[in-house]
């Protein structure tokens, strides 16, 4: 647990942290962030995020090492190869690692006396750096910052790493990709709202997405409502857009998790998270706004809910474009088969959710909202194309 009474208990000047759920391997002690090893070099710790995609090539090298890895993780792979990896540095050793790798990976490494970040070539995960006097972090988010009292400085490059040591900071190297891929669901999804990402704030980013949606399709209703809390910055710039009401409708239950990363019976989960008020959607015709539709288990009870309460039409809008394709870069959407989008049309989707209409943001709207082409990100789960080779097991061009 990262609570007070735990966290000082840590004494020192350096130290690496995670908190991510599992996205390969399985949730188990083994798996379990940082990652400690010992080589040649001394004793390190590494925390990972993003997938790697060639796990069994790095499984290779370390048995050619007589190395074996104790738990089901990429990321251990990573830890036991770089400590392994038999350089006269550390940064060598992450040097060699960054050219045998493939996939996505933003990562923390701690040394006896300093830290290293690092990011993948085309950048797919964010890894942010800040500072607070000669004193530097990186991180996922820059939200992290704030909290800490540092300063948000720049993202760490594609391909770039990062040292961080008594002395301040020190640029190590530079070896990007000749193309970005920036997971676009960071935009829409994962990131906080109170985060940047490469210089864009995430809440009005969304209300980009949400404005472009309502260009690409308006709707004449009555009041215009986000799914709680990720739909939120989306409904507000779709009702911006067209000078719509703009109300919550549902009161959401905080000690119920994400429902998009939850196993078991969403439907039962969505009736006990959110809990419509009826005052505000009785008698009207209600735009519901969400950023993202994946299994389409959870849209039907929340279209039920309304109509319950007494709305007299329920719309539907998607700040995203419909997803159809999995990823194997580090976001744990399900199988092809249990994606909706996949087996069925924007208007069967309609008949299944029970909307009286449903439309998704266009991919051109996505890049129009970012001000970003499709060159500088990786939308595959959305477009079904990879973005590079390595961005799959069985890569595809």
């Amino acid at each position: 647990m990262f609570d007070r009474e735990t966290l000082d208990l840590l004494q020192g000047e350096l130290a690496i942290g995670h908190n991510r759920y599992s996205t390969t391997g399985g949730n188990s002690a083994e798996n379990e962030h940082p990652f400690m090893d010992k080589g040649p070099l001394g004793e390190m710790a590494l925390a990972h995020n993003g997938n790697l995609t060639n796990p069994d090539d790095l499984r290779k090298d370390l048995e050619e090492r007589r190395i074996r890895a104790a738990g089901s993780t990429d990321s251990e792979l990573a830890a036991r190869w770089i400590a392994s990896a038999g350089g006269g540095s550390w940064s060598e050793n992450i040097q060699a690692f960054m050219e045998r790798a493939e996939g996505a990976y933003s990562m923390a490494l701690l040394t006896g006396r300093e830290v290293y970040g690092f990011r993948d070539p085309h950048g797919v995960r964010p890894l942010q750096l800040g500072f607070r006097g000669n004193n530097w972090a990186i991180s996922s988010e820059t939200l992290t910052f704030r909290t800490l009292g540092y300063h948000p400085k720049r993202s760490v490059a594609p391909g770039e790493i990062v040292r961080l040591h008594q002395g301040g900071l020190e640029y190590v190297s530079h070896s990007p990709a000749d193309r970005k891929a920036l997971c676009v669901f960071e935009y829409i999804y994962f990131s906080r709202p109170d985060s940047q990402l490469e210089g864009r704030l995430i809440n009005r980013t969304r209300k980009a997405f949400g404005r472009e949606l309502a260009k690409e399709a308006p709707v004449d209703v009555d009041v215009v409502t986000p799914v709680p809390q990720s739909g939120s910055p989306f409904a507000e710039g779709f009702a911006d857009q067209l000078d719509l009401h703009h109300e919550m409708a549902f009161a959401r239950n905080a000690y119920i998790g994400r429902s998009f990363i939850e196993p078991g019976d969403r439907r039962r989960i969505v009736e006990m998270k959110l809990n419509p008020f009826a005052d505000v959607v009785r008698g009207k015709r209600v735009c519901v706004v969400d950023d993202s539709l994946v299994r389409g288990n959870t849209m039907p009870p929340i279209i039920d809910m309304l109509h319950d309460a007494g709305a007299t039409e329920v719309h539907v809008r998607i700040g995203s474009p419909p997803l159809i394709d999995t990823c194997h870069l580090g976001v744990d959407i399900p199988t092809q088969e249990e994606l909706i989008a996949v087996n069925k049309t924007v208007e069967e989707i309609r008949q299944h959710i029970g909307a009286h209409s449903l439309a998704y943001l266009s991919e051109d709207g996505m890049y129009r909202a970012l001000e970003k082409g499709s060159d500088e990100l990786c939308a595959a789960c959305m477009i079904g194309r990879r973005p590079f080779r390595g961005a799959a097991p069985n890569p595809v061009e």
